[in-house]
């Protein structure tokens, strides 16, 4: 009897909700290879391999991933490829957060993977509470408990978690020019501010949440065009059509959203 695929999100411990967005788990015996595209989200990870690492292709080459790593934030759709059985687990990372634990700029990280020891020097042991614990509730426990002992002194600027709770607020619908006067500063102040610790634009980090919001309007059996139009803020049809395509490469229409997929996991969210 095969066993079916497991995804599934957990919500952090509010001792660690400042850092991490959520907890996440995919586990798959199947050990065809299988291309998996992972789409924009807005959220850094942390991703930690107790299965058979991946192979992802950002340009035109695929490319054998580390067991643990780091992922900046994403402008566009790349893909992934198991080598074997799938097992892992991932950190959903606050949008700032991963420039905290590892006191780099995120623009130079913007979409790259790179190894975990190579960027966060509490890598041993969050490598360690992740591959060496039995069980997800285990591991769960474990990285909260490293995340908290290695949670840096020092918050980020005010400004960025405040303008990307505005943005979330109004589903990346809040032009830059208010959200700044809202804010009380200058756009060249914010756009450096979100350079250092999101990696992307406002601008740019709004559309990526305007066009993840369409997928809140997914529930039943298929949504309609102009439903995920609607939820999206989009003013036409065409505009919606290549915001989709650019961030998915797919037509909307020809998009499987009742799929269970890593993509779903994070953005179809019942």
């Amino acid at each position: 009897m095969n066993e079916s695929p497991i995804y599934r999100l957990i919500q952090p411990d509010t001792s660690v909700a400042d850092l991490v967005e959520s907890f996440w788990v995919v586990e798959d015996p199947d050990t065809t290879p299988s291309v998996r595209k992972i789409i924009p989200d807005g959220f850094p990870e942390l991703i930690f391999h107790y299965g058979d690492p991946y192979e992802i292709r950002l340009a035109d080459a695929w490319k054998r991933q580390p067991r643990c790593l780091a992922a900046g934030q994403i402008s566009r759709y790349f893909f992934l490829r198991n080598i074997g059985r799938s097992a892992m687990i991932g950190v959903k990372l606050q949008p700032w957060a991963l420039a905290q634990l590892t006191q780099s700029r995120m623009d130079t990280l913007r979409d790259r993977v790179v190894a975990l020891e190579e960027t966060c020097s509490g890598a041993d042991l969050l490598e360690a509470a992740a591959l060496e614990g039995e069980g997800t509730d285990e591991r769960i426990a474990s990285l909260t408990g490293v995340l908290e002992r290695i949670r840096p002194d020092t918050p980020p600027p005010e400004i960025v978690p405040c303008a990307v709770r505005m943005i979330f607020e109004s589903q990346g619908a809040l032009p830059v020019a208010e959200l700044c006067g809202r804010l009380g500063t200058y756009e060249r102040h914010l756009e450096r501010a979100f350079a250092h610790y999101i990696g992307l634009t406002p601008k740019f980090y709004s559309r990526v949440i305007r066009f993840s919001a369409i997928f809140k309007a997914v529930s039943g059996e298929g949504p309609s065009l102009s439903d995920l139009s609607f939820h999206g803020g989009y003013y036409d049809q065409p505009h919606f059509h290549r915001n989709f395509k650019a961030f998915t490469g797919e037509n909307p229409s020809e998009y499987l959203f009742g799929q269970a997929s890593m993509a779903n996991l994070f953005l179809v969210r019942q």
